[in-house]
């Protein structure tokens, strides 16, 4: 398993303290980085905040916890929540928004007043790649060595309609 959390990888865990904010509610982006993402097997968000957040990956809503649903803006309150553990939130079914390069996991953490004196979020982003998985770094569906053996070029995405009969 690993923990993308490294200068290579970007940021997989960040803490924030805040007093006196006039909207209750607080912004985090963690940039990280990914070689291959179609390798991945499985993709977790382990959270603990206080009092209530939504995540986005690239900039689509993945988890929330402690807020209503629908629309929220800067002064919706969360519910009162004291952070202390861990929740983990299994991302596996989206890990489809997830592109070769810079990826964004973006936090809009909320306080349950704006006279809360603090705000407190951590996050780790998990995952494991699947054992001997190949790469396909045009994610055109064909893996790079059956492109490279078959004269097509691993960084171009088009020659994936010159493999008519899918069998790449």
């Amino acid at each position: 398993m690993d923990r993308l959390n490294d200068a290579s990888a970007g940021s997989g865990t960040t803490t924030g303290k805040t007093t006196g904010t006039t909207t209750g509610s607080v912004y985090i982006r963690m940039p990280f980085t990914l070689t291959d993402p179609l390798a991945l097997s499985f993709l977790n968000l382990k959270v603990q905040c206080d009092d209530g957040f939504i995540a986005y990956l690239n900039g689509t809503e993945v988890a929330r916890r402690f807020l209503p649903g629908g629309t929220i803006t800067a002064q919706t309150p969360a519910e009162p929540h004291a952070h202390g553990t861990f929740e983990t939130f299994d991302l596996t079914p989206v890990e489809s928004l997830l592109v070769t390069g810079r990826n964004v996991l973006a936090i809009e953490l909320h306080l349950a007043s704006t006279s809360d004196a603090d705000a407190y979020f951590d996050a780790d982003l998990l995952y494991t790649r699947q054992p001997g998985s190949p790469t396909d770094a045009d994610h055109d569906g064909i893996p790079d060595p059956w492109e490279t053996a078959h004269g097509l070029d691993p960084g171009d995405p088009s020659d994936a309609l010159i493999d008519a009969n899918g069998d790449g």
